[in-house]
């Protein structure tokens, strides 16, 4: 007996291989994912999770775990923080970055 993992979608956009990489700090930069991506191993890459405060900031750092290269799409950013109006700061950076 075999598994028939169907393709799925997130609106318009078809995961296939339905397989979604996690989010792990210090794990999934951008070396690590676009080597799963070219594996065939992951339909959807996603970002390390992401400060909003460095974000919003500026943060070097932050900045740099959010590189992508066009080959990994489709991609999403995780951020994460406390306080709502950064978070709709960075969730706006994030769109204008990707």
């Amino acid at each position: 007996m075999t598994l028939e993992i169907k393709p799925f979608k997130i609106r318009d956009i078809e995961i296939d291989p339905p397989l979604i990489l996690s989010p792990m700090a210090g794990v999934t930069d951008v070396s690590f994912r676009r080597l799963l991506k070219r594996c065939g191993g992951v339909g959807l890459s996603v970002s390390e999770f992401i400060s909003v405060e460095g974000l919003t900031r500026s943060n070097p750092k932050s900045k740099r775990q959010m590189r992508f290269y066009p080959d990994e799409r489709p991609f999403a950013v995780q951020i994460f923080g406390g306080q709502p109006e950064r978070m709709r700061m960075a969730a706006e950076l994030s769109l204008i970055h990707i």
